[in-house]
Order: structure tokens, then C-alpha cells, then sequence
């Protein structure tokens, strides 16, 4: 992450799980990350969404615990999870890992420092996906700013899970979740 200026970073970057099809809501900049709308941050589109947030920025209107920190959010901009960097995330780099163990329903989120002296991170919370996301969603990146500016480089990413089963769909609707999931990747961010 890093920005224009020298003197501070803007809001930050979210790895997100969101309903099918996807919208960019109104009024949803600043430390919403575009996640939620600032009317009623707790509120989502179908009041439906996690998110992994990468934060630069300290809001305190959303209790944020940081101008640098890590969260798992569900259906709202409030982490339920968080961790704080105790370190700037300008102008570093960082690998991400973001797993789902469907059997326990623990996200974690795993963050190394790559540049500079190394450091590691790690925060969970569990969450059942199957009772808190549609059947149908995307998976992306959302980013949003306030009053500052702020850029982000994904180096890379990729996406694997295990062998779904597929025995109980009808064959259409195996092809909907193909393209509703399989298309939208999960992102596993390297954040600059």
C-alpha cells in the first residue's frame, strides 16, 4: 500500500465474499472500503458480506483499533476479528493468506512483512459461510478513500479449494456456481 503523498495512507484495501451479482453501493467511501454504505455502515447490499480488510487508516467512527490493522468482517464494517500491525503498512509489502476450514468454520487471515525487517501477523474468527453468504457470489478486491489518496498493487494471487460436491445439482445449476464462483476468484493479496 502506499500513497501520493508522504505524510499519510487513506483508507486501505478489502478482500471481499459478496453476493451475486455485485454493486458498487452509494455513499461508500472512506473507511467503508466500499464494503458498506456510510448510511448505516453496518448495512451491506442484501446485508450480505465478509471481508478481509487491510487497514491504513485509524476510524475511529467504525472502532477501528489502529491506523494499521487487519480484519475479518461479516456483514459489517466492524471487525469482529482484528490485529494490530504495530508497523506501517506504507510503502511495505506484505504476503497475505486467507484460508476457510469448512469443517471447524475458522477463517484466518495470515500476514508476513516482506520488505524490511520480517514480521508475521495472524487473527481467525469462526463463521459458518453456508449460513452467512448466498448460494451465489463473487469474490474481489474493493478499496475506497476519504479525503487522501492511496495506491495498491496486488503482485500476485491465486485461488484453490477442494473438490466441491456437485452430485446433488441439477447440471444448469452446477454451471451458475462455476461462473459465480469459479470465474471470481478468491484473492490472496500481496499488498504494496
Amino acid at each position: 500500500m502506499g500513497d501520493f503523498s508522504s505524510s499519510a495512507s487513506a483508507d486501505g484495501l478489502a478482500f471481499s465474499l459478496s453476493p451475486y451479482p455485485s454493486e458498487i453501493l452509494e455513499n461508500s467511501y472512506g473507511g467503508t472500503l466500499d464494503l458498506c454504505s456510510t448510511f448505516g455502515a453496518n448495512k451491506t447490499r442484501n446485508n450480505t458480506i465478509v471481508a478481509i480488510e487491510f487497514d491504513g487508516f485509524k476510524n475511529v467512527e467504525y472502532d477501528d483499533s489502529s491506523s494499521n490493522h487487519v480484519g475479518i468482517d461479516v456483514h459489517t464494517i466492524f471487525s469482529l476479528a482484528h490485529g494490530d500491525l504495530q508497523a506501517s503498512i506504507r510503502q511495505h509489502v506484505f504476503d497475505a493468506c486467507v484460508c476457510y476450514n469448512a469443517a471447524t468454520k475458522n477463517l484466518s487471515v495470515s500476514l508476513r512483512n516482506t520488505s524490511g525487517a520480517t514480521r508475521y501477523w495472524s487473527i481467525s474468527h469462526v463463521v459458518d459461510l453456508r449460513e452467512v453468504m448466498p448460494d451465489k457470489g463473487v469474490i474481489g478486491f474493493s478499496a475506497a478513500t476519504g479525503n487522501k489518496t492511496e495506491s495498491h498493487r496486488i503482485r500476485s494471487w491465486n485461488f484453490s479449494s477442494t473438490d466441491l460436491d456437485h452430485t446433488h445439482l441439477s447440471h444448469s445449476n452446477y454451471k451458475a456456481l462455476a461462473v459465480a464462483w469459479g470465474r471470481n476468484k478468491w484473492r490472496w493479496p500481496s499488498i504494496h
